[in-house]
């Protein structure tokens, strides 16, 4: 699923490569590669038609300087990296500052990970397993996927 993302935001790029100006000309095609591949990725279209929204809105007319400095070192900054840019710090308002603790009751806490085929959810309750274990819990996993045989080694 990310790839399918990172392929859109790829394509987008490459599009805008050699603009100095992001016009809605020149955007028009690289939002609908982004909005494709978000999309094909099952994100709900309202938040993909808000984000492509603010995105659009925030890139509209601006002129991309070629050099910029940062931390005294002069580099390039092209249209395509300055699009890129505006994506990521609209991604970033997105998902948002999140709450990441896990609330852990005594005496059991039963914690289900579920989506979809190939998104990491095995790999994940393993991280979060070991995770658990350094914080001195006890962790336990089940391995519940009868159709992938190679899920319980994993977790092995």
């Amino acid at each position: 699923m990310l790839e399918i993302i990172a392929n859109g935001f790829r394509k987008a790029k490459k599009l805008l490569i050699g603009y100095r100006k992001l016009t809605e000309t020149n955007i028009s095609e690289a939002l609908e590669q982004v909005r494709i591949s978000l999309l094909e990725a099952d994100v709900n279209y309202e938040i993909i038609k808000d984000f492509l929204t603010k995105v659009k809105n925030k890139s509209l007319g601006k002129e991309v300087k070629i050099l910029s400095r940062f931390n005294n070192k002069k580099f390039r900054i092209s249209a395509s990296d300055y699009f890129i840019d505006i994506c990521f710090q609209e991604l970033k308002k997105l998902l948002g500052p999140v709450d990441t603790t896990i609330n852990i009751s005594k005496p059991v806490t039963t914690i289900m990970i579920v989506g979809l085929q190939g998104v990491g959810k095995t790999t994940t309750a393993a991280k979060l397993a070991l995770f658990l274990k350094k914080k001195n819990y006890r962790t336990l996993l089940v391995a519940c996927d009868n159709h992938r045989p190679a899920a319980i080694q994993q977790l092995k």
